[in-house]
Formats: structure tokens, C-alpha cells, sequence
């Protein structure tokens, strides 16, 4: 009767429970990815606790390496929160199945989801979407290469674990597993431009003690910046970091304004292009002839004259202001060989 005809039952909504971390674990691996990082991984495997939603992923190489990442996901998350690994979820996959005898061994309980039936591991797919989509987010928005997903996606991770959420009462998942707040304070806009101490890495005394470099996020191992020298492709890792928020060394905008490795650390707004002399709006300014600086205008502005500065910092004197916002030019002065030429004496001066 129902040979010709059968569909997916609806599913129910979930009634289990967990009452601790590390109580329940999906387990999941996310790939392959079309460009290789640049440390050449096309795979991360996430771990997600039911009960604190915590995020923990691994690059990986190979799908094969999940094993040994296991056992070493276990031994931290173990003494970290001072509990048990008591059940795991996967989608028996053959990344899992060497494991399958070491949980047994352990005392884990092995759960696995019915085959093609993702909705049973809907939880952590969820994730990696949440994941991937905060990932490309940043990396459009410091117009990072492609082959830097690896560095945006534990970056994303480290954000999220960070974020409250509604499914735990407005908490973070950090909150949950570790039962203190976390700081915001350390947090800065991914792959902007800064400037770490680099002097005790000098070996010369005349050698520079900064360079130009990207943000590439945070060290789970160090309470520090990770900091990527694009001249020599080196990583620092300082907590002694200056930042410029809004300025992206691999900005291909060219409205934007962006700094060279050779460049100083004022910003862009400090940085005007010089007028030359023959230029059309180069009027003369208390007896100085050379306007070098033009301030951008906000729009809606009235005042034109208030934008021009003088060689010497001095404002130009105001003028009234006419209706298309136009800087007429003043008529020529004679030319020097026309003009009588006269001493300048101590008495004159």
C-alpha cells in the first residue's frame, strides 16, 4: 500500500535534557574546503556541548586525524572542567568508527544518528553554518585572501562562544562552562591594521621596533594578538599592540585610505595630499602664496574659507560664501621681469 508512495515523518520536538557539561557532545567534521589555508588544512572538526552550547573546532588536514584530536580534545575538556565525557553523537562516519572501540573502552556512550538523517545532528549543522557565515563575514570585511578562512573561522568561534544567546537564558556559552562573564574589552576588528613591539625581536639596534601588519585574531594559547608581517610573512604573537580600527592594509578600495609598511601611525585624517601652486583654488593666503593642506568638507557645509589652511597653520580669512560653493580665482600677478625690483632694507622690513 505504501510502496509507491513514502516521505519523512515530521519530527518531534526534543524532550531530552542535560543537567551538566560535558554530559552530551556532538561531534562533526566540516569540509573539504576548496582553497587550502594557508597552513594547509581543508577540514575542522567541532565539538559542541549540549548543555553550555561551547564551540571547540580543530583544523585538520585529513579526515583520519580526528582521532588523535579526540583524545586530546578529552584530556583538556576533562581537567579544564573537572568532568566526564559521558556521551557522544555522530554520524558514524569512517573518521569515527576507530574510535568507536576506544569509547567502549571508556565507558562513552556512543550514539549515532540514523544514516541520512541530518536533523539528528542539527544542532552542530546549525553551527557550522553559524560558523562559516561569520567566517566569510569577516573576511569580506577586511578583504582578507580566501586561503585565511582558517584564521576567520577560530576567530568567528572565539566570538560566538563570547555572544549570550536566548537557548540559555541570555548567557554566553563561555558563561555557562566556566561560570564567570567574559571581558570585551580584549576584542578588536579583525584584520585591521597594527603595530606590535617588535623590538625584542631586533637583532640590529638601528632596526625598526614596529612594523605594519594584520590582525589575524587571538591566541588560545597566549593572552595575546596574533599579527601577521605581510613584507615577511612571519606571525607574531604580542600582547603589546597598537591598533588602527578602521584602516585594512588589503583594502582594494581606492576611496579608502591605506598605509604602506613605511608609513607612520597618525591617521588618514592627518594625512592630506598638498595643492600644487598652479592649482585652480590656490588662492593667496595672508601674503603666503603655497596652500598645503585641504580639509575634506562635511557635507551640508557653509563655510569654504574655513577648510583652507595656510603653509603656516594659520586659517584663511572668511568669505562670504557663494551659492555653488566655488573658490574663484584671483587675476594673475605681473610677471618679476616686469616689475621694478626694490632693495628690501632693515628700515622697509
Amino acid at each position: 500500500m505504501c510502496n509507491g508512495k513514502s516521505h519523512n515523518l515530521p519530527f518531534p520536538t526534543s524532550i531530552s535534557s542535560v543537567f551538566r557539561p560535558l554530559e552530551f557532545i556532538y561531534l562533526d567534521v566540516w569540509g573539504p574546503s576548496s582553497v587550502v589555508s594557508t597552513y594547509g588544512f581543508r577540514y575542522y572538526v567541532c565539538f559542541l556541548d549540549a548543555f553550555t552550547k561551547f564551540i571547540w573546532i580543530f583544523p585538520l588536514k585529513f579526515k583520519s586525524d580526528v582521532e588523535p584530536i579526540f583524545l586530546q580534545f578529552q584530556k583538556y575538556v576533562e581537567r579544564h572542567l573537572d568532568l566526564k565525557i559521558k556521551a557522544i553523537q555522530t554520524d558514524w562516519g569512517g573518521e569515527y568508527r576507530s574510535l568507536n572501540n576506544y569509547f567502549k573502552s571508556c565507558g562513552i556512550q556512543h550514539r549515532i544518528s540514523c544514516p541520512y538523517t541530518h536533523e539528528q545532528m542539527g544542532s552542530v549543522e546549525r553551527r557550522h553554518r553559524q560558523i562559516v557565515e561569520m567566517g566569510l563575514a569577516l573576511l569580506a570585511h577586511s578583504n582578507l585572501p580566501q586561503p585565511y578562512w582558517e584564521d576567520t573561522f577560530l576567530t568567528a568561534t572565539y566570538l560566538i562562544n563570547r555572544l549570550p544567546s536566548k537557548v540559555i537564558n541570555n548567557k554566553s556559552p563561555f558563561e555557562m562552562a566556566y561560570n564567570k562573564k567574559p571581558t570585551y574589552l580584549f576584542l578588536r576588528v579583525f584584520g585591521c591594521a597594527c603595530w606590535p613591539n617588535l623590538r625584542p625581536y631586533n637583532k640590529h639596534k638601528i632596526d625598526f621596533y614596529s612594523k605594519t601588519c594584520i590582525f589575524l585574531g587571538y591566541s588560545l594559547s597566549h593572552q595575546g594578538y596574533k599579527c601577521l608581517d605581510l613584507a615577511s610573512g612571519k606571525l607574531y604573537v604580542s600582547r603589546h599592540v597598537i591598533f588602527y580600527e578602521s584602516l585594512f592594509p588589503y583594502q582594494k578600495d581606492p576611496s579608502t585610505s591605506t598605509l604602506s609598511t613605511q608609513d607612520s601611525h597618525l591617521p588618514p585624517s592627518l594625512i592630506q595630499p598638498s595643492i600644487p601652486n598652479n592649482h585652480p583654488g590656490s588662492n593667496s593666503c595672508l601674503n603666503t602664496p603655497l596652500i598645503t593642506h585641504l580639509i575634506p568638507l562635511h557635507q551640508g557645509s557653509l563655510d569654504i574659507q574655513s577648510a583652507i589652511i595656510c603653509s603656516d597653520g594659520i586659517p584663511a580669512p572668511a568669505r562670504e560664501p557663494s551659492q555653488h560653493f566655488n573658490i574663484v580665482e584671483e587675476p594673475p600677478l605681473p610677471s618679476d621681469n616686469l616689475m621694478p625690483r626694490r632693495m628690501i632694507t632693515r628700515s622697509q622690513t
